[in-house]
């Protein structure tokens, strides 16, 4: 039974996701007991000084505030309801994992709207998983176009910019539209009839790995860009009647058209050649 505790304990709280809030508040069983007393008391000792502020709290997450975690991370919606009870704060963080360790993110990861209502009903940040040490490439890298949808509905801000200059817009054109119902030009038209600002510019190029991108913008690069390396004429075209400048060049003094040249994407060259140039 030690050993079994001591192996609980090192591992956090990656298995708690397998008691339900009645089994936190009613006799255990003997197979169950010792791991729900464990965690019953993880929650109460940690649950005193706890609250659903809208602050982000970064790097601090106690034990009470990592059970929702992996709640969220896990979809189980009443270990959450049941975490939140017992003071879990909704805007905690833990920076020690891949992705961020934050609960909004992993509901919206797991597509998990009822969990995320759950969440955002409780205070949870919209825009919480980023600062300036983080690219929306992390926070975005499993959220499919139809959730990024959903919290947009929900408040989140359209042209949400990280340090690199990224912008959401951005970042969905090169997605590999992961669970996606509806082809990328759609998903882009909607961006830009909620105001997406199609001719922001990339302040640098990411050099890192990131999962789930086919492209990685280079300093001074716009949307369109993006459309011309997916090769995809038809989200190109939605930049273009938006107002999206073709003759932008980034700091390798290269135009989008350029980079259809150097893609060899003929259909794009010849969109891109005959586009009347932005007033």
């Amino acid at each position: 039974m030690k050993k079994n505790i001591k192996k609980f304990l090192i591992a956090g709280v990656v298995t708690a996701t397998m008691i339900t809030s009645s089994q936190l508040t009613t006799t255990r069983t003997a197979e169950a007991g010792w791991l729900g007393d464990i965690l019953g008391t993880v929650i109460n000792s940690t649950s005193g000084n706890a609250s659903h502020g809208k602050a982000v709290q970064r790097n601090n997450a106690n034990q009470t505030d990592r059970i929702l975690h992996e709640a969220a991370k896990n979809n189980d919606y009443d270990l959450a309801v049941s975490a939140l009870s017992r003071g879990a704060r909704v805007n905690s963080m833990y920076d020690d994992t891949f992705p961020l360790a934050y609960a909004l993110l992993y509901a919206s990861n797991n597509n998990d709207y009822r969990m995320a209502d759950l969440l955002i009903e409780h205070g949870a940040d919209l825009e919480g998983w980023y600062d300036s040490s983080r690219s929306h490439f992390y926070a975005f890298s499993g959220i499919n176009n139809d959730t990024v949808m959903y919290l947009l509905d929900k408040g989140l801000n359209v042209n949400l910019t990280d340090e690199n200059g990224y912008t959401l817009l951005m970042i969905r054109i090169i997605s590999t539209e992961i669970g996606s119902q509806k082809p990328r030009s759609e998903y882009v038209q909607e961006l830009v009839n909620r105001g997406a600002n199609v001719n922001a510019r990339a302040k640098q190029h990411i050099k890192f790995i990131i999962p789930n991108y086919l492209y990685y913008y280079q300093k001074g690069d716009t949307a369109l860009f993006g459309a011309v390396a997916m090769r995809d004429v038809d989200t190109a075209k939605v930049l273009l009647y938006a107002g999206a400048d073709k003759n932008i060049r980034n700091a390798d003094g290269k135009t989008a058209l350029d980079i259809a040249l150097d893609y060899g994407d003929t259909d794009m060259i010849k969109l891109l050649m005959d586009w009347p140039n932005v007033e």
